[in-house]
């Protein structure tokens, strides 16, 4: 840049021309045209005005040319200083020496010469130097001299170096990147290091590392959905690898063989079905072995007329602490999972799609079924099928199933089914599972003599069976716990907490089935459940009982079906106690709450009938009747409380309670309020306070029987309990 001139190119019109320099006064500016002073006027101090336009393409100088003969200034003794001269002065010393750098500059193409200086060649005056080939022997260098910053951009190209002279020792640890390693070098894994985080950690070879997992693409297998992968895949099974991993593609495979070494299959790639009547994979004899989020598709599409062949999806036998889980299995014509003499297992978060069957265990024990979903079978709803099975001992040495859970899983689509079914098993647990839209929700029903069922819990489920199957004529329960002659009694079973809707509704079914089916049992509960909307029935006790015990269950809404209209239906002799059960809308002409087919050593204690037609028929048994809904409205309602303990006021519009019969002198009664329909006037009752008593929902009372006619009120309006 220079520091005392601007240089232009005149055009042959322009006159005018910026002074862009500093400068101490105007007569230090000169301007040259062509080399040649030429003259001007100032316009401004910052422009000038040529007496006349430089010619087109002339070469104008505006330039300073400072004094150096003399000062600008001169100081005498004893004369004040001011800052403006000694700015002057020290203005005036810069400048000459700007100009005289700009001189150097300008000139120094005349002092270097061009040309061949030996070792060094110079050109464009002087302003470019180049090193000749071979001038810089090794000699030369100093040790160490040439280091990173010294060498530009491409400057030493392989040519430049010799044979040899590049050695690992003279290249820095880390500088080798990536990009500079072409893709045809040819550096083997073993050649290469690696470390995982964490603290001991060792070194590794890369090879190393990437052997502990397997791909089937190893061992040749395409993926491209065209090619029989097979054999590859069974090579890579085969190779003695711990773990096998199917990358992204569509693979078609026959059936796979799985050796005891592999303890881990997984992968996001889709595994076809080659061809019909194939396993994908049979486990023998392993031990921990995890199965994780595979994809497998069959061969066959929905409409399907039989479900037996050898399309298992996954066959696992003689097997321990085997793991399946988060796998998508779908249009499978036989079983998608199935278990054999296996323990210590788990199937778990798997989703079954059009599949004929769901899981099947077989002599299994220590299993857990949990958090599956079976959706819609691939057979035609005229085939009998089931969703998740414990199977019977029929067929094989396996013995029966012991200590399985099946707890949260899904079913839904398999209309001609038992949703779960176990025909053998001992401390099973079946809790938590939807089953909808299946012929039969859950059954437990012993198959052959050597089938046995015992401590069984069915607890928490919900049970929606379908009422669509045309042309059906079986069961269609919701649950079914029934043994049979030849087999042996269900032991020690428990029934709780289920909920099941719309059971038995299915066309010409028999009389003998409903919500909850019960036959054969020794020591059965079935307690706590909410069964609605049964078609006949709500519970059915079909065949000799030994402990039958049926509390706490609200059974509402039965629908008449075949002129059967039945809370609970006694069918066989039993010996147990129904109690505190809730009977809700049985109002048929032929609504009973329990009816009794023969006689029975049932105890009936503190159950509840709400528009119930009639609450016991053919009582042949003890009964005490305890409780009493009231519905009957009107401004003067008369109550009877002969044999009745607790009374449940539910009127649908506003009543008046103003007498009461069948009193027992000093017997506590209490009455529940379900809603706010009804007040107790003080003509039967001494009422505390002295006004009639209207109740709102919730609210209970405690009275006492004063006379045979009238109450005596014992706690206030709002006592809970």
């Amino acid at each position: 840049m220079a520091y005392s001139y601007t240089a232009f190119t005149g055009n042959g019109s322009t006159t005018q021309y910026a002074v862009a320099f500093a400068y101490i006064r105007r007569e230090h500016v000169a301007v040259t045209v062509a080399g040649i002073p030429a003259t001007f006027t100032w316009v401004n101090n910052s422009l000038i005005q040529m007496d006349a336009a430089p010619a087109a393409a002339a070469a104008v100088r505006v330039y300073r040319t400072t004094p150096i003969d003399a000062p600008l200034v001169d100081f005498a003794d004893g004369a004040t200083l001011v800052a403006a001269d000694l700015d002057t002065n020290s203005r005036q010393s810069i400048y000459i020496q700007q100009e005289l750098d700009d001189a150097q500059t300008d000139n120094l193409p005349n002092l270097i010469p061009n040309g061949n200086k030996g070792e060094i060649t110079t050109s464009v005056g002087g302003t470019v130097w180049a090193i000749n080939t071979g001038a810089v022997a090794e000699a030369k260098i100093a040790a160490g001299a040439v280091t990173e910053a010294k060498l530009g951009t491409g400057a030493i190209t392989e040519t430049k170096i010799g044979t040899g002279a590049v050695t690992s020792t003279k290249i820095l640890d880390g500088t080798i990147l990536n990009a500079d390693v072409n893709a045809s070098a040819g550096i083997t894994a073993g050649k290469l290091s690696f470390t995982q985080a964490g603290t001991g950690a060792v070194a590794r070879t890369v090879d190393s590392r990437l052997k502990d997992v397997v791909s089937v693409k190893d061992f040749g297998a395409v993926g491209d959905n065209t090619t029989n992968d097979t054999a590859a895949i069974q090579a890579a099974f085969n190779s003695g690898t711990s773990e096998i991993v199917y990358p992204a593609g569509t693979y078609l495979q026959d059936t796979i063989t799985v050796p005891a070494t592999v303890k881990k299959i997984s992968g996001i790639g889709l595994i076809k079905q080659r061809v019909g009547d194939t396993k994908f994979f049979v486990v023998t004899s392993s031990t921990g072995l995890t199965i994780d989020g595979l994809k497998l598709l069959g061969a066959y599409s929905a409409g399907q007329t039989v479900s037996t062949s050898d399309n298992t999806a996954i066959l696992v036998q003689s097997s321990t602490g085997v793991n399946i889980l988060n796998c998508n299995i779908n249009n499978i014509k036989a079983i998608a999972i199935h278990l054999q003499n296996t323990t210590n297992s788990t199937v778990q978060k798997n989703t079954i799609n059009l599949c004929a069957q769901g899981i099947y265990l077989r002599g299994c024990s220590n299993v857990v079924i949990d958090g599956n979903v079976i959706d819609t079978t691939i057979l035609l709803d005229s085939v009998f099928t089931i969703g998740i099975a414990l199977e019977s001992t029929d067929g094989h040495a396996f013995g029966i199933c012991r200590r399985v859970a099946v707890t949260n899983n899904v079913m839904r689509g398999y209309k001609n089914a038992q949703g779960i079914m176990g025909h053998s098993g001992s401390a099973i647990t079946i809790a938590n599972n939807v089953v909808e839209d299946s012929v039969i929700g859950i059954s437990i029903n012993p198959f052959n003599a050597a089938d046995t069922c015992a401590n069984i819990s069915i607890v928490g489920n919900v049970v929606v069976p379908t009422d669509t199957l045309a042309g059906y004529s079986g069961g269609n329960d919701g649950i079914i716990a029934q043994a049979g002659p030849g087999t042996p009694e269900i032991v020690d079973i428990t029934i709780s907490g289920n909920t099941v809707t719309g059971a038995n509704r299915a066309t010409s079914l028999p009389t003998n089935q409903g919500g909850i089916r019960v036959g054969y049992t020794k020591r059965a509960t079935v307690t706590g459940n909410t069964i609605t909307s049964a078609g006949q029935n709500g519970i059915v006790l079909t065949s000799a009982e030994n402990g039958i015990t049926i509390t706490g269950n609200t059974i509402s809404n039965v629908i008449a079906n075949s002129s059967v209209q039945n809370g609970i239906l006694i069918l066989a002799s039993a010996k147990g106690v129904i109690g505190s059960n809730w009977f809700g809308v049985i109002d048929d002409a032929s609504g009973v709450g329990v009816r009794f087919s023969v006689a029975s050593n049932i105890k009936l204690v503190g159950n509840n009938f709400y528009q119930v037609t009639a609450n016991v028929v053919n009582g042949q048994h003890e009964q005490t009747f305890l409780n009493k809904v009231i519905t009957a409205t009107g401004a003067s309602v008369t109550i009877d409380l002969s044999g009745v303990d607790v009374i449940y006021f539910f009127q649908g519009s506003a009543s008046t309670i103003t007498g009461f019969t069948g009193v027992v002198v000093g017997k506590l009664y209490k009455f529940f309020f379900l809603n706010g329909n009804t007040t107790i006037d003080r003509s039967s009752a001494w009422l505390n306070g002295s006004a009639n008593q209207t109740g709102t929902a919730d609210d209970v009372m405690l009275v006492y029987g004063r006379t045979t006619a009238t109450i005596s009120q014992a706690s206030p309006m709002s006592v809970n309990g």
